[in-house]
């Protein structure tokens, strides 16, 4: 079997992270971390390295930040605490920034 090329498993982690985030339970702290630990091992699996926990937390915390954005700007702006006359695209564009530099990370500090 072939290996992913780093790039091709960056766009795996981000697909994982995006649906980790999207499937994150409501309930409490220790499900929560079940669906981390769950999710982060079927990503570590599927890009062939061992995701560290911290970095994959980020990731999917990077990605919730971002969906949260997409819903709502305003509410987002709002619960951040930045005027609701912000510039949207700019904060768009440091979210997806965000989720982009904690693929990086998660990647290049997993072990092969």
């Amino acid at each position: 079997m072939e290996k992913l090329t780093a790039q091709q498993a960056k766009m795996v982690l981000e697909y994982f992270a995006l649906q980790a985030a999207e499937d994150m339970p409501v309930g409490t702290t220790e499900e929560q971390q079940t669906h981390l630990w769950m999710t982060r091992y079927k990503a570590s699996l599927a890009v062939e390295r061992r995701l560290g926990e911290w970095w994959w937390e980020s990731l999917v915390d990077a990605q919730m930040n971002l969906q949260s954005f997409d819903r709502d700007p305003q509410g987002w702006a709002f619960d951040n605490g930045i005027d609701p006359g912000f510039h949207i695209d700019a904060h768009r564009e440091r979210q997806e920034n965000e989720v982009s530099w904690a693929i990086d990370n998660c990647y290049n500090n997993s072990g092969a």
